[in-house]
This record gives C-alpha cells, structure tokens and sequence, in this order.
C-alpha cells in the first residue's frame, strides 16, 4: 500500500502543520461566534450599540486591564449603581441579568469585544 509521502510528495510535518492551521481558524471562527451569539444577538435590540458602551467604559476606565475587569465584573453582578448606562435607558430596559457564561467563555467574549472597538491601537 502506497504511504501519504509517497502519494502526495509531501512530508506528514507538512501535514500537521496544515492541520494545525485548520484547527487555529476554526478555534477562531468558534470564538468569534461567542461574542455574536452572546454579546451581538441581545445588544442588536437594544438603541445603545456596543461600540458606544464600550468608549463608555473607555472613558470611564482607561486601561485595557481596568476596562475588561470593569465589563465582567459588571456582567457577573449588574447593578444599577454601577451601570455606564443613563437612568433613562435602565428605566426603559431595565438592567441586564447576570451573564450565564463560564469564566473562560466570558474572558474569550470580552476579549473579542476589546480587539473590535478598542481604537488605542489603530490611532498610533
């Protein structure tokens, strides 16, 4: 029976290194999809958009570090002493439940949320 190598003219390191790629990108693709699914899909309904809250938390916040502590933190607890959001928007949608995410889920999340709209790095 002919081998890999010698059907294809390739090495098997080639092969795994191809395999390697694949499985980076759908890890990426499956990611990406737990900021959509989870962040994306609630927030379309509402008239605040994620990038205005986020500037909030920004501007409030400034280091990446504070930022994302300050959003899970939030998420975990919400609580209207400690939302970003105006009194006219939480009495008209409320506050949010806590999030149901797991700690790694949630990081993954935030952290696609931060590399979306974080402009530090595009204005250098």
């Amino acid at each position: 029976m002919e081998s890999l190598y010698q059907r294809h003219g390739c090495s098997i390191k080639v092969w795994i290194k191809i395999l390697f790629v694949v499985m980076l990108l759908l890890s990426s693709a499956k990611a990406h999809d737990v900021f959509e699914k989870h962040c994306v899909a609630c927030h379309a309904k509402l008239p605040a958009s994620l990038e205005r809250i986020f500037f909030n938390y920004l501007l409030i916040y400034s280091s990446q570090k504070d930022t994302k502590e300050a959003i899970i933190y939030y998420l975990k607890s919400p609580d209207k002493d400690i939302s970003l959001m105006s009194d006219l928007f939480l009495d008209t949608f409320g506050v949010k439940k806590a999030t149901k995410l797991d700690d790694k889920t949630l990081k993954k999340a935030i952290d696609i949320y931060w590399e979306k709209y974080n402009v530090m790095d595009k204005i250098r």
